[in-house]
């Protein structure tokens, strides 16, 4: 069956002959008249049907056709792990995490790392995996799951990863700096007093 994160519908109706009268009904309420297109708007997460009936001219009922889909209206949720929180400038920092649906199914997961960074796919969906090279001060690193009928997550899980200024193949100096790693910097300040 279909999948969707819309209560509403709008089905086509055809007839193997010339004036066929259409009749409607949705899940389990009574049959009515109906006119192509018919629309529809149902409550409520899960299964729902619509089930059609055309009869011709002379009054003979067809069979009852019936269309199935799944209703999806709650986003997936993820969580996020880092091997690490702090590391040297230059070095792939990995990360895993799991993301859950209870209806669809998670159909992807998605990391951003910050700054300019955009959203990169991971690797798997309910158990995944990513990684990343520290480039920054620090990276406010999040995920975000989206499921098959195509809702998003909205409340990302996010840690953080603080990076030293020190190339991980070996020192080039030493580094001051004063910012607060948990909101955006005002301002950062940087002095290399032994430079090599």
């Amino acid at each position: 069956a279909a999948i969707t994160n819309s209560g509403a519908a709008t089905f086509a109706l055809a007839c193997s002959e010339e004036g066929c009268a259409f009749t409607c009904a949705v899940d389990d309420a009574g049959a009515g008249s109906c006119v192509a297109p018919y629309a529809v708007i149902v409550v409520g997460e899960g299964s729902h049907t619509v089930s059609v009936r055309a009869t011709d001219d002379a009054g003979n009922a067809g069979d009852a056709s019936v269309y199935a889909w799944t209703v999806d209206l709650t986003s997936p949720l993820s969580t996020l792990q880092s091997a690490v929180s702090f590391v040297p400038y230059g070095t792939f920092v990995p990360l895993s995490g799991t993301a859950a649906d209870g209806l669809s199914g998670v159909a992807r997961v998605d990391v951003n790392t910050g700054g300019d960074a955009g959203w990169a796919l991971a690797t798997g969906t309910t158990s995944w995996s990513a990684s990343f090279s520290a480039s920054r001060f620090f990276h406010a690193v999040r995920s975000r799951a989206t499921d098959v009928a195509g809702n998003a997550e909205t409340g990302d899980a996010s840690v953080i990863v603080h990076t030293s200024l020190v190339p991980a193949s070996g020192v080039v100096g030493q580094e001051s700096f004063t910012a607060n790693c948990y909101n955006q910097p005002s301002a950062i300040g940087l002095s290399y007093p032994n430079a090599v």
